[in-house]
């Protein structure tokens, strides 16, 4: 399977669009270029509303992730992680400060949604305050 290459694939844009202004058939361009009519009549208004720009490929991205955390939890997050972190440092409360912890102090805190354990962890992740777990060494009997 060969790779996508967006030159080849503008070049045919542009072709059904001459193809299209020289009379044929959206079904005759489709079969001269080895593509759906579909395809075809997409690209034929894209062209007639935009023009040569029209042809360029688009971000496939989503507009939106509906289920995304808003930012005051995802900073509430940051926030208990900075408190447990203190509170361990002083001595005082529990030494734990990971992803149950965390969630357990926002219940405390009242924060809604209450984010799952892990993504607490993707959060603190791209935030920067994890460290990779050290492994354990096994003892020598």
């Amino acid at each position: 399977m060969s790779k996508y290459n967006p030159d080849l694939w503008y070049a045919k844009r542009e072709q059904a669009v001459h193809l299209r202004r020289q009379g044929y058939s959206y079904r005759q361009i489709a079969l001269s270029l080895g593509a759906s009519p579909a395809w075809v009549c997409k690209w034929i208004r894209r062209f007639e509303a935009e023009g040569w720009t029209g042809l360029q490929d688009r971000s496939r991205r989503p507009h939106h992730c509906p289920r995304r955390l808003p930012h005051d939890v995802r900073r509430a997050v940051v926030h208990a992680r900075s408190q447990l972190e203190a509170a361990a440092a002083r001595g005082q409360g529990l030494k734990f400060i990971g992803a149950p912890a965390i969630r357990t102090w926002l219940r405390k805190q009242g924060v809604r949604p209450l984010p799952s354990t892990r993504s607490i962890e993707r959060i603190l992740q791209k935030a920067g305050l994890t460290r990779p777990q050290r492994r354990r060494q096994e003892e020598k009997v």
